[in-house]
């Protein structure tokens, strides 16, 4: 906290405590003394208060030296997000560390509900994208890889004959029931 402020805040609680002083001595009625004394408990727990007081992150950088309003109530430029890759079987972001786990069992189902598919619907198994490294250290450019993965998940699609939109096979069954040929005008 800057000198100025520490200062202010002292000769305040001086000038409340002498208030207070002031308050209680005050001669007359039973009630105006009742008064007083009420009146001064209230100005004690307000200094009470006053010491308690923690300061917010705006207010701190507000007391310090140099005041620049600019920078105090700026909101952060973005927040950085945990790096995530695509799955190249059904398109979704995982985590690099939880991808390892979900492949596996993606590839699984994926196997299910394709011998579960009509024969003309059936497709081949999706293949993994090549990680290529950049770097001695193995690092691998993520967003290279995170392409080739969407446009491998984008592969699996299948196109509506009749409208002509993409969709995964088992609901392409679906949409096709509700799909009707648009009727020229």
């Amino acid at each position: 906290m800057r000198k100025e402020v520490r200062k202010v805040r002292v000769l305040t609680i001086r000038k409340l405590t002498r208030h207070i002083a002031k308050l209680k001595a005050k001669k007359g009625t039973e009630d105006a003394v009742l008064k007083n004394h009420k009146r001064a408990e209230r100005l004690l727990e307000e200094i009470h208060a006053m010491k308690e007081i923690k300061l917010d992150h705006v207010t701190k950088l507000a007391l310090e030296r140099e005041i620049n309003f600019e920078i105090v109530c700026k909101k952060p430029a973005f927040i950085r997000r945990p790096p995530t890759v695509i799955c190249y079987i059904c398109g979704r972001e995982y985590g690099t560390q939880s991808i390892s786990i979900h492949e596996p069992q993606c590839l699984k189902k994926w196997h299910i509900e394709n011998d579960q598919l009509p024969k003309h619907l059936r497709r081949p198994e999706p293949k993994k994208p090549e990680v290529v490294s950049i770097g001695a250290k193995g690092y691998y450019d993520l967003d290279a890889l995170n392409e080739s993965a969407w446009q491998s998940a984008q592969a699996q699609l299948v196109p509506c004959n009749i409208c002509g939109r993409t969709f995964l096979p088992d609901r392409l069954i679906v949409h096709q029931r509700s799909c009707k040929p648009k009727t020229p005008k």
